[in-house]
């Protein structure tokens, strides 16, 4: 990160700092980059694309993204996913 993105580690590293005079305590900061399964629950899936797409729409307002990159953010199928009705399995079943 810092010789990709010298300013941001900077900043990062000034914040650490800060956290460590503060705390009197050392500080560790990982950043782990993966794709994620689809094997967590269809609400803690829904709760996890509202997060990322929150944070695309916050992105684009500050202006660190275009609009094609938020839109990219998020993939079609996943949308379509989130578009169907999620039932509460914890609703007893009801007689027609």
């Amino acid at each position: 990160m810092q010789s990709i993105m010298p300013a941001t580690y900077k900043e990062l590293d000034a914040i650490r700092t800060k956290l460590e005079q503060n705390y009197h305590d050392m500080l560790d900061i990982e950043f782990t980059i993966q794709e994620r399964s689809s094997g967590c629950s269809s609400a803690a899936w829904a709760r996890e694309l509202h997060r990322c797409l929150n944070m695309a729409i916050d992105m684009l307002d500050e202006k660190l993204i275009d609009e094609k990159t938020a839109i990219m953010r998020v993939e079609p199928k996943q949308l379509d996913e989130l578009l169907h009705p999620i039932i509460d399995r914890k609703l007893k079943k009801q007689p027609f």
